[in-house]
């Protein structure tokens, strides 16, 4: 599921306030709009600087709707070789008498 994210830097060190309600009104904004806001704050390792963001994505569906399409979409379960291709039968007895003993081209003595 794509997700969009933006970043909102503190001008210094004191100034916090402003990034986050900059951070918090844009998460407002975007959960008006019908997607799912996550709030975050990071740190810059250049710096240890703090960096508010904030993600938004498309909200799941809800999960009787989504077995519903799946279930539209199921096909027939596959069926295994064994099940799709009968098994050969045999006839007792077939081999019996066809088979002669071999000769082996020397005498005993």
């Amino acid at each position: 599921m794509p997700t969009t994210s933006e970043a909102f830097l503190p001008p210094e060190w004191d100034e916090f306030e402003s990034a986050i309600s900059q951070r918090d009104q844009k998460a407002a904004q975007l959960s008006a709009q019908g997607l799912v806001c996550t709030c975050r704050t990071l740190y810059r390792i250049t710096d240890g600087m703090p960096v508010y963001v904030v993600e938004a994505s498309k909200p799941e569906p809800e999960p009787d709707a989504r077995r519903e399409r799946e279930s539209s979409r199921r096909r027939e379960p596959r069926r295994s070789r064994s099940e799709r291709t009968p098994a050969r039968k045999r006839s007792p007895g077939t081999l019996e008498g066809k088979l002669k003993p071999k000769t082996l081209g020397y005498e005993e003595t």
